[in-house]
């Protein structure tokens, strides 16, 4: 069975390579035809009172958007218990700033910093960061619950290669099954492509041993076996940005393709990295790389995108790290960004893009907002695309069955009518393949 698969996929790739290349004038010009196709929907809803009892007739009723079903994301490490008592008002004007542009949201749950000491993870804080996803409308992502290129904890000295593997294994299913509800998405393995990188050696040697002591195939559906069990209801990623030589592909994706039980993939989205922190991709690179990654047949998130608005140092390899913010680099991140959320958003396989930071340092300005907490050229460029030219504000009137029809983004809507001078309302998710009417009841 895996021999059949990889050959199909070795098919499907070779297919995809041999495929026409769009030129950056045909993506470019036919972004706003493929959002409109793969991005909106026609809605049919069938408008009852509360008593079920379809509306009359030409009864006029608003239509607007409340929330993308696309995941516009960060990281919202700021967002924590210290700055909250410490600082409430400046918390409460980056929590609003936050939810008024994005839905999604990344917590960082790295080993050696999440548990330092054996046996007590930080569980308040990432509660406190759900509580705070909760309460804005945030979905949530947990990243990442095994990576061998960060460090590792101080305990794991002196334990056995198979005493590692089982702590690593029992970190996966005690965080999931603490947060389950909570944390809908989850990058289970951290860059794969390079388990026997010589950073991980330095950084991590007693994990990567125990990882290249099983194979990496073996440790990943280890892993996602665990992490599916953990809770069946997540969506498991599996995250890496290293697609030369198809490196991502062969040590990250294929192994867990019809790897489960009963011949079942262990994963359900591909997480990709772009950041560019020494110049933006080129519109072919961006587009190119989904195609790449579309055959797959998984959702694409684009998982750490990183754009910056610093001035280069002088003589500096790294062209966009420097900082601090500038006028002129943050009015270039705003058109480069707002090009590469088009493109990605044109794309039928992307479904999330997440920025690898919410705010600016001052040696490092990636963020929508300056150090000084002042929204940057970027926020509102993104804004304009997310909140503005992608978002669905709309009238229509009954027909006789009290039907009501119209093209909207996909996401959640607030209905609203007036029947006979009383205000009712109700809510409803427009989503893809939906085509008979559906009834919603209003109150």
């Amino acid at each position: 069975m895996r021999l059949c698969c990889y050959l199909m996929f070795s098919f499907l790739l070779s297919f995809n390579a041999g495929a026409a290349a769009l030129s950056e004038k045909e993506i470019l010009d036919g972004a706003d035809e493929r959002i409109e196709r793969y991005r909106k929907g026609d809605a049919k809803l069938q408008l009852q009172d509360e008593n079920g009892k379809p509306l009359g007739k030409g009864v006029k009723v608003s239509i607007e958007q409340t929330q993308h079903r696309f995941l516009f994301g960060a990281l919202c490490g700021m967002f924590n218990k210290e700055m909250r008592d410490s600082k409430p008002e400046e918390f409460e004007h980056y929590s609003k700033l936050y939810r008024e542009l994005l839905n999604y949201a990344t917590i960082q749950i790295f080993w050696v910093s999440f548990e330092p000491e054996k046996g007590k993870p930080n569980y308040d804080a990432m509660q406190f960061q759900c509580d705070w996803g909760r309460n804005n409308g945030i979905t949530l992502k947990a990243h990442p619950l095994a990576w061998n290129w960060w460090h590792e904890p101080k305990f794991l000295q002196g334990k056995s290669a198979k005493q590692i593997l089982q702590m690593q294994g029992q970190r996966i299913t005690d965080i999931m099954t603490r947060f389950k509800g909570q944390v809908q998405y989850w990058d289970v393995v951290n860059e794969p492509s390079g388990f026997d990188r010589k950073i991980a050696h330095e950084q991590a040697p007693l994990l990567t041993s125990a990882i290249l002591g099983i194979g990496g195939d073996h440790f990943l559906r280890q892993m996602y076996t665990l992490a599916r069990k953990a809770d069946p209801s997540a969506t498991l990623l599996v995250n890496d940005f290293v697609l030369k030589d198809q490196a991502f592909q062969k040590r990250g994706i294929e192994p867990l393709l019809k790897a489960g039980k009963d011949g079942a993939d262990l994963f359900d989205a591909i997480g990709y990295q772009s950041h560019m922190q020494t110049g933006t991709w080129p519109v072919e690179k961006t587009w190119n790389d989904c195609e790449q990654l579309a055959v797959y047949g998984k959702p694409i998130h684009f998982s750490e995108t990183t754009i910056l608005s610093g001035t280069p140092e002088k003589g500096s390899k790294d062209t966009r790290a420097k900082g601090p913010s500038t006028k002129s680099g943050e009015e270039r991140q705003a058109r480069e960004m707002a090009q590469f959320y088009t493109i990605l958003f044109s794309h039928p396989s992307v479904e999330a893009i997440t920025l690898w930071t919410w705010k600016d340092n001052p040696q490092w300005p990636a963020g929508l907002v300056r150090v000084d907490g002042t929204p940057k050229p970027v926020y509102y460029a993104l804004q304009d695309l997310i909140r503005k030219k992608w978002w669905t504000k709309t009238t229509a009137i009954t027909n006789d069955q009290g039907e009501i029809s119209w093209r909207g983004f996909y996401g959640d809507y607030k209905v609203k009518a007036e029947v006979k001078g009383q205000a009712l309302q109700a809510n409803f998710t427009l989503k893809p393949g939906e085509s008979d009417p559906v009834e919603v009841k209003m109150n």
